[in-house]
Parts: structure tokens; sequence; C-alpha cells
């Protein structure tokens, strides 16, 4: 079995975690359902209405979920990158207690 390493920049990451999340709150300033009841009101009592009540209420929860999701890439990036900050002082305190060879 190999052991790859890989190099983590924190601040890059904590930095990705930051537009991670500004992307969840632009997400969540998208009102497909003001944008639905402007138009259903044009054309109320229609079968156009109904498709777009629908097609709102369809548009919101898949905002919704995307939004959830979308945190949840964030609190996992930012656990993770807790995980390798926490090995990092690990090795770096067995390092030092090891001393020179």
């Amino acid at each position: 079995m190999s052991n790859d390493e890989i190099y983590v920049d924190p601040e890059r990451t904590r930095s990705l975690i930051t537009s991670i999340n500004t992307s969840a709150d632009t997400l969540t300033t998208i009102r497909a359902d003001d944008k639905v009841l402007s138009i259903a009101g044009a054309v109320a009592g229609t079968g156009v209405e109904a498709a777009c009540v629908s097609g709102g209420q369809s548009a919101t929860t898949a905002i919704g979920s995307t939004t959830e999701k979308v945190r949840v890439i964030a609190v996992s990036t930012d656990t993770g990158l807790s995980e390798i900050e926490t090995q990092d002082r690990t090795s770096a305190v067995k390092i030092t207690q090891a001393g020179p060879r």
C-alpha cells in the first residue's frame, strides 16, 4: 500500500470555505416564489398560473436543497481541515519528542 502525502494550504482552504458559504448565502437570496407570484397574478385562473405555481414550488425546493448541500460541503471541508491540522500538530509533537537521530 502506498503512503501518499498531500499538502493542504490552510489559508487557501479557509478561503475556499468562505467562498462556499458565500455561495450558499447567495442562493438563499433567490426568491423563485416572488417571481412566480408576479407572473401567476397576470394569468390568474389559467393553466399557465397552475404551471407557474408548480414550477415555482419545484424551484424553491431545488434551491433549498442545493443550499443545504453547499453548506454540507463547507462544513465537511472545515472538519477535514481541522482533522489535518490536528494530525499535523500531533506529528510535530512526536517529531519533537523523538529528538535528533
